[in-house]
This record gives C-alpha cells, sequence and structure tokens, in this order.
C-alpha cells in the first residue's frame, strides 16, 4: 500500500486534485482509496472513502470546550492523532495499491504541527510521498512564488517525506505565464532576475529567502496541472510512479 498527502495552502484545491487523481486511477484501474484527513471541510468534490468526520468532530469539540474555530480545529487534529490507528485500520484490512489523503484546509495546522507530523509517520505504507500544491493564481507574482516555495521547502524539511511540487489551476492564466512560473522552477537564476524588479525592501527580502533555498540544495521543479480540467493528471501520477518505484524524477509537463 502506497500512501499519497496532498498539502498546500487554504484554497490551492487539495480536495480537487483529490477528485481528479482518484478519477484518474480508477480510469486506469489501480486500486485506489480516499481518506479526508479535514475535519472541518463542509463539502467535497468526491465521496471519501475513509472520512475522519465519522471519528471526531470538529463542532462537537468546539461546543464542548468552548474554543473558537481555530482553536478547535488545533484540538482536533490533535485528537485525530491520537486516534489514526483506529482511523486507518480500513486500510489496513482492504490493503489499495494507493491510499489518497486530502489534508485539513488551512497548511500550517497539519504540515507544522506535531501532530500531523506523527500522522504522517505512523500511517503504515510501502511508500509514502507529499504532494505540495503551489496555486497559480496566488503564484504569478514572483514574490508570492517565492513565498510558496519557502512553505513547500519548510514543509519538506519538517515532514521529511520525498515531496512532488504541483503547479495546481494552470487553466486559469495563459500558457506564457505558466511557462515563465515553470522556468522560476527550474531555473534558479530566471526567478532571481523577476526578483530584482520588486522595490526596497521586499527585493532584499525576497532575494534573500531564495538564494537560501537554491544555496541549500533545495530547489526542485513543478509539475503543472488543472484538477478541474484534469489536464497532466496523468502527467503527475507518472512523477508519483518514478518516485515510488524507480527511475529519475523530473517535472513532466505535456502542452
Amino acid at each position: 500500500m502506497d500512501t499519497v498527502f496532498i498539502i498546500g495552502m487554504a484554497g490551492s484545491g487539495k480536495s480537487q486534485l483529490t477528485a481528479a487523481l482518484r478519477t484518474y486511477l480508477d480510469e486506469e484501474g489501480i486500486d485506489v482509496l480516499t481518506l479526508n484527513l479535514d475535519p472541518a471541510v463542509r463539502n467535497l468534490p468526491y465521496v471519501p472513502d475513509l472520512d475522519v468526520r465519522d471519528y471526531v468532530s470538529y463542532d462537537k469539540l468546539m461546543e464542548e470546550q468552548e474554543l473558537g474555530p481555530n482553536a478547535a480545529l488545533v484540538a482536533v487534529i490533535d485528537q485525530i492523532a491520537l486516534e489514526i490507528e483506529r482511523i486507518e485500520q480500513p486500510l489496513l484490512e482492504t490493503e489499495p495499491q494507493i491510499v489518497l489523503i486530502d489534508t485539513p484546509g488551512q497548511l500550517e495546522l497539519f504540515a507544522f504541527r506535531q501532530a500531523g507530523t506523527f500522522i504522517m509517520q505512523h500511517l503504515h505504507a510501502e511508500h509514502k510521498a507529499v504532494l505540495y500544491i503551489f496555486d497559480a493564481i496566488f503564484s504569478r507574482l514572483p514574490h508570492n512564488f517565492t513565498a510558496n516555495l519557502l512553505l513547500s521547502t519548510a514543509a519538506q524539511l519538517v515532514h521529511g517525506l520525498p515531496q512532488i511540487n504541483v503547479l495546481n489551476k494552470v487553466d486559469m492564466l495563459e500558457e506564457e505565464q505558466v511557462e515563465e512560473m515553470l522556468e522560476w522552477a527550474q531555473n534558479p537564476q530566471s526567478l532571481s532576475e523577476a526578483l530584482l524588479n520588486l522595490p526596497e525592501p521586499r527585493r532584499v527580502y525576497f532575494t534573500g529567502i531564495h538564494e537560501a533555498i537554491d544555496e541549500a540544495g533545495l530547489y526542485v521543479g513543478l509539475v503543472p496541472v488543472s484538477a478541474l480540467t484534469l489536464y497532466n493528471i496523468s502527467g503527475l501520477y507518472a512523477e508519483i510512479s518514478r518516485l515510488f518505484y524507480g527511475g529519475e524524477m523530473g517535472p513532466s509537463y505535456s502542452p
């Protein structure tokens, strides 16, 4: 059983990408299950095979402990960590080929808290990987792209798992804009040049962040997709397969 955690900033399209990958894998005849780990989500674009909301109640916890929305999310994610063995039991019994895990909407509550790392480490799987989603609309400006690159790098260092960075919502931009962001991801010099156009002091700050990531050898490419139109979902799965089963990693892009 292989496990893919799908993380990213709020609104980046985690649930939609989970749905898109599920659709593609179903059509390819691959045994796949989805696990929703977001206890506060109201609507999902897919029907999860396993749903954390069947095990913990965000609303009940908020009411009983008189917590605000954010404090309740922190508390309920900690509760999920305590319940993780019971939550994953159906997975161990069915042993699908791949499990897609849709994580909570707020990145920091899962990717940067001990409970999130605990969940990632304690779920049983032969292979594990993370898909970090760059929202193409948010990342269009070079300083926003750099900020997302920093979050992506930080998440990878915290959870310590192989990671693929995904540029989602490419259907909402012009092809030239997408190509420019892919170049930023492949060629550190091109992003450095784009950041030179920022006014002070932002130019200094963001250039410093970018240089630190590059010098640390943590620069990686991007796989462009559209979770809405299913564009290049096959290319994304090819990257996942290469990561799990061998072969060189590199961004798949099929214009």
